[in-house]
This record gives C-alpha cells, sequence and structure tokens, in this order.
C-alpha cells in the first residue's frame, strides 16, 4: 500500500499533467478508457494504478522522464524494466 506522501505525490502529479494538458480529470478518464470513479481514486490517492492504467496516463498526459517512472512507481509492480512509458513504435502507427 502507498503511504501517505506518497498518495499526495500522485495525485499532485495527475493534477499538474491535467492542467498541463488542459484536460479534466474527466477526460483523462475518458481518454484513457477507464471509469471517472477510478480516475478520481487515482487522483485521491485511494487506489494505486494498475500498469496498464498508468501506461495509458502516460501516454493520454504525455508525461515523459521522472513523471512517467513516478507514475509506474504507484503501481506497486517491481519490474517495470519492460514497461513502454507510452512510446509507440513508428510500425504501429497507421
Amino acid at each position: 500500500m502507498a503511504s501517505r506522501s506518497s498518495t499526495t505525490d500522485i495525485g499532485a502529479l495527475l493534477h499538474a499533467a491535467c492542467r498541463r494538458r488542459d484536460l479534466t480529470v474527466c477526460d483523462v478518464a475518458r481518454l484513457c478508457d477507464i471509469t471517472s470513479e477510478y480516475m478520481c481514486d487515482l487522483v485521491a490517492g485511494k487506489r494505486p494504478p494498475t500498469v496498464e492504467a498508468a501506461e495509458r496516463l502516460i501516454a493520454v498526459l504525455h508525461l515523459r522522464g521522472e513523471d512517467a517512472t513516478a507514475l509506474m512507481r504507484f503501481t506497486g509492480d517491481r519490474d517495470i524494466t519492460g514497461v513502454n512509458f507510452g512510446v509507440v513504435h513508428p510500425s504501429a502507427i497507421d
């Protein structure tokens, strides 16, 4: 389970990323294909994101570097070495 300071950090990280992209939390939930309730729980620090949800958030919010790594750490998945952090290989684009 995430500590109190880390749950505050995830909320701050997600709020700041939403503001930078000029998106609401509900907009991000829709774009990530997750429920607004789940997104609100993530922002409030009530639940950690799944790896899949974190990958979607990273892609939609265009998180890079430390922000992307920090979000993946909140998943609790110890092995994040294989995670692509929202990077799409050029051959996957139509």
